[in-house]
């Protein structure tokens, strides 16, 4: 958090607390179907860090009501940001595209890892708004975080309504 600074205002507290909890987790299916949710990323909060995780729970529930593992997040023009809970990359040919951030979303760590691995592999690194009409039959969608490593799905382009 930051800290114990008393007041409402956005300075960084002089002595931040750090809260650090763990439990046992059961192992995590691996996502194989994904769809779009149908309602665009506009909040303003999300450019920050926090722990303000509703929209991601509404579109995960979205997910499970309408059979998807996995909700794709969109920015204000329909490009692709990240998923609820993972990121997500495009593997066209030998290159993997990264959607562009612009603060919308966090940088995972497994998806950086996973970049590196396909850099290794010879694979070129490409960040830029991509659109869902912009993946083709071809491609193949990765989703990743550090509960499921990174994995390829199936992304259904006609869920968004």
């Amino acid at each position: 958090t930051r800290g114990t600074e008393p007041g409402l205002h956005l300075n960084q507290g002089k002595s931040p607390t750090l809260i650090i909890t763990g439990s046992k987790q059961k192992a995590k299916n691996k996502p194989e179907q994904i769809g779009i949710y149908p309602e665009k990323r506009l909040d303003p909060v999300s450019k920050h860090k926090s722990l303000n995780y509703l929209y991601n729970l509404q579109a995960r529930e979205w997910a499970q009501q309408n059979g998807f593992d996995e909700a794709v997040l969109l920015g204000s023009e329909g490009e692709i940001l990240e998923c609820a809970a993972s990121n997500i990359f495009i593997e066209q040919g030998k290159t993997i595209i990264k959607p562009l951030n612009q603060g919308l979303y966090l940088e995972g760590i497994m998806g950086n890892h996973f970049l590196k691995m396909k850099k290794e592999e010879g694979f070129s690194i490409k960040e830029e708004k991509i659109f869902p009409e912009d993946i083709k039959d071809g491609d193949i969608v990765y989703v990743s975080n550090s509960m499921i490593g990174a994995c390829a799905v199936r992304l259904d382009r006609n869920s968004k309504s």
